[in-house]
């Protein structure tokens, strides 16, 4: 399933330079959310970051909603991009299952991933109307997750494997929050812990 975040615009970037102008505005999204928090961030704070005029948002974005909706959805999007490789390219469908899901958990938590759970974390909480994107996001999630079960030939129900993948999501999704994560003396001991609780749920299925 593939979601397009370009529902959030006014208006489709045709050219280039306005393809760039979005991922500026995306990326100072990030930035003045994670140094003001969500509810403090306004689009004047962002084109400022951006180096751009207020007018430049206005043109894609009626308002700081929908520009926080279109950073989490292309974020998301992003994520999307690199589980869908995982499961196109020989040479990681021809790894075992612990060094495949260990391989596609690092791949998708690039060096930035710690900016953009600091950055967005609990929006859709704070902001009920983007719950849709979160709720798109963990059905992608789990239905990923149950073809990939079935691919490796695990034991037990197709449920059994969805309540697992939900069960990993949340406790991914904590671990990596904004709260949680400053109590990890570090983001490698975070992702060594939670690749520990993965492999030891998964592994009751697969061996």
């Amino acid at each position: 399933m593939s979601v397009s975040a370009d529902h959030f615009l006014l208006r489709e970037p045709k050219q280039q330079r306005s393809r760039d102008l979005l991922d500026k505005l995306r990326e100072a999204t990030v930035v003045v959310a994670k140094d003001t928090g969500l509810r403090n961030l306004t689009t004047n704070h962002v084109a400022e970051e951006a180096k751009v005029d207020i007018s430049s948002v206005y043109r894609f974005f009626p308002d700081k909603l929908a520009l926080i909706g279109y950073t989490m959805d292309h974020w998301y999007a992003d994520i999307r991009t690199v589980w869908d490789r995982y499961e196109s390219e020989e040479a990681v469908l021809c790894l075992d299952w612990r060094d495949y899901f260990q391989a596609i958990s690092n791949d998708w938590q690039s060096e930035s991933v710690g900016d953009y759970y600091t950055a967005l974390d609990k929006a859709e909480m704070m902001y009920p109307e983007l719950r849709d994107i979160e709720d798109r996001h963990l059905q992608y999630y789990v239905a990923f997750f149950v073809r990939q079960m079935k691919r490796f030939g695990a034991k037990g129900k197709k449920q059994d494997w969805e309540n697992l993948a939900i069960y990993l999501y949340m406790i991914e999704d904590e671990i990596f929050s904004l709260r949680y994560r400053l109590s990890f003396s570090s983001l490698e001991s975070s992702r060594a812990l939670f690749l520990e609780t993965m492999f030891f749920h998964i592994g009751k299925y697969l061996k």
